[in-house]
């Protein structure tokens, strides 16, 4: 039974990973041909791996700080934030969140304009997309390094996991076809919340008006904008999903680098 228990919680990782990212995976960790493994075991695993996430690359930024300098460490870790956004999901959460902005300011409502929000390079391009996008990820590179520089550098832990967990509130809802998750279960919301919360009690001994001020900025989009959007979506997707989950960490980075400047 032990054996079986830690097959399902290493095939739930696996499960999770895939859903969250577009990094790869040795060959043959995935396997099409395993057992399938419930929807509880893969939402544990969402903020698991963002605080994972998170705890890399400000422990990088924290040992590069300590060889070199504080300047060289923010901008090692300011560089690998940015990396990590942008490579997470080839770039889709960015050029959504870009895409939705430009909707809104050919003067579409704010569901039509998410849901008529595109990743497409190509038409982004065309709508001078790119750009913007580009000064999206020189305001994120810069709001990092602010943050490394004058140690909220642990704050990426709680920020990664509170994003992640807020994607698999709403992948829950996704049919498993559309890259949602099968089977959740009650149970699973709720344990993958309070490991969430656990991550945000940890930073909030060491960053306790920055962690303070994330926890309200999460649960705000999940009270608010995700009733929003369910009610006001046609349908569902898993873009919407990936917009999400930016939106949320756009919001909580903004709200550490508040943190900085004050």
């Amino acid at each position: 039974m032990k054996m079986r228990n830690d097959r399902q919680l290493v095939a739930g990782a696996l499960e999770a990973w895939r859903i969250l990212t577009d990094l790869p995976l040795p060959k043959g960790w995935l396997r099409e041909d395993s057992a399938p493994v419930t929807g509880a075991r893969v939402l544990i695993w969402f903020p698991l791996l963002g605080a994972g996430f998170g705890a890399a690359i400000a422990a990088a930024g924290w040992l590069f700080t300590m060889v070199s300098n504080r300047y060289a460490g923010a901008v090692l870790f300011a560089v690998l934030t940015l990396l990590f956004m942008l490579f997470k999901d080839s770039g889709r959460a960015v050029l959504l969140v870009v895409s939705q902005l430009l909707n809104l300011l050919d003067g579409k409502k704010f569901a039509p304009a998410l849901d008529a929000a595109s990743s497409d390079r190509g038409e982004l391009d065309r709508r001078f997309g790119m750009p913007l996008a580009a000064v999206l990820a020189a305001a994120v590179l810069l709001m990092a390094f602010l943050i490394g520089m004058y140690g909220g550098k642990g704050a990426l832990i709680p920020l990664f996991a509170g994003a992640f967990a807020t994607q698999g509130e709403l992948a829950a809802e996704l049919a498993p076809e559309a890259g949602g998750i099968a089977d959740p279960e009650r149970s699973g919301r709720r344990l993958m919340w309070i490991v969430a919360a656990l991550a945000a009690l940890v930073s909030l001994a060491f960053l306790p008006t920055a962690t303070a001020f994330g926890v309200l900025i999460v649960v705000l989009i999940n009270l608010t904008l995700k009733e929003h959007l369910r009610k006001n979506l046609p349908e569902l997707r898993a873009d919407t999903v990936t917009w999400l989950g930016a939106a949320a960490e756009l919001s909580l980075l903004a709200c550490g680098f508040c943190w900085t400047i004050g």
